[in-house]
């Protein structure tokens, strides 16, 4: 069995808009202008970090706009890989463009946002498909990721997740994580086994509890949440979190910039804590009105890079 890594196996922004552009095809998005100039309020960043030496982490944020009488569909993934001998990123990657093709093909097909229990089945049909190509490379229950899948229209957050990565939200002046630790130690903190402070340092740390791709059916966990506009959404991977803390990650929020001069920010103070892991951060910013072209527009952010592809006429 082939159990070796391809290029194309890992996702760049040029493959995320070659995977989601025949969708968009299909539904009359056949001519359009490139704009590469970031968004105030919405990116995705990563890096790999001061140890490793390949990226077990994916991520993407989209953004998809009907035009100025619509409000748009913000898509924010990420996906940590378990087990990088097994090919933990191969699982991420697949994981985050599974993912996001179901995402936008919903929204095309709705219209609107998907309730976050079909975000969870999306997230579940990631895991069959892990599965299943874990068995085809010879390696069946090995490669394995966590994963976070959150969208937003208006001030409506649906999430669903799967493991240790998390999300968070900055509101009011406080962050809040809004997701749970699917992991030994959160279990542990939860029956007062174990402090906080301890279970950063324990040897047992990452041992994740549930996981896209490890066991033979997944059940994610999800939920809505009702925001407000200037609420701050992060997802991250734990490759932050194992490096600075709440605190530190919730001041760095609170100084106002752009969501990509916020990224950085954390990016950097990870990896100045230390960057023992792959550090992988996906921002977006609730407003009523969110940055978007006043046609119709698909944005894509990956790697610190966004492009936004205007549409000529109307969806």
């Amino acid at each position: 069995m082939d159990a070796v890594k391809k290029d194309e196996d890992l996702l760049d922004i040029v493959k995320l808009w070659g995977l989601l552009n025949p969708i968009l095809v299909q539904h009359g998005w056949k001519e359009w202008t490139i704009s590469t100039d970031p968004l105030p309020d919405l990116t995705a960043q990563t890096d790999m970090g001061n140890v490793r030496t390949n990226n077990e982490d994916a991520h993407a944020a989209l953004r998809f706009s009907r035009g100025p009488a619509s409000q748009p569909v913000t898509v924010l993934l990420i996906a940590d890989g378990v087990g990088g001998e097994e090919l933990g990123e191969v699982a991420s990657n697949l994981t985050v463009k599974t993912v996001a093709a179901d995402m936008i093909r919903t929204v095309l097909a709705l219209g609107s946002a998907p309730a976050a229990e079909h975000v969870a089945n999306s997230l579940s049909v990631s895991h069959d498909l892990v599965r299943s190509e874990g068995g085809r490379r010879g390696i069946f229950d090995r490669m394995a990721t966590t994963a976070v899948a959150a969208v937003l229209q208006g001030t409506t957050l649906h999430l669903a997740h799967a493991g240790d990565s998390r999300a968070y939200v900055l509101g009011g002046g406080r962050l809040k994580q809004v997701t749970r630790d699917h992991s030994l130690m959160s279990e542990l903190i939860r029956l007062n086994r174990i402090t906080r402070e301890d279970a950063r340092v324990h040897p047992m740390r990452h041992m994740v509890t549930k996981v896209i791709g490890k066991e033979p059916v997944l059940d994610p966990e999800y939920s809505t949440l009702s925001l407000s506009p200037d609420d701050l959404i992060l997802l991250c991977t734990d490759g932050l979190t194992d490096m600075i803390d709440d605190t530190a990650i919730e001041k760095i929020l609170l100084e106002r910039g752009t969501a990509t001069d916020q990224a950085a920010a954390l990016i950097k103070a990870a990896l100045q804590a230390g960057g023992r892991d792959n550090v992988t951060v996906v921002l977006a910013r609730v407003s009523a009105e969110p940055s978007a072209a006043p046609v119709a527009a698909f944005t894509t952010c990956h790697s610190g890079r966004t492009c936004t592809y205007l549409k000529k006429g109307v969806l």
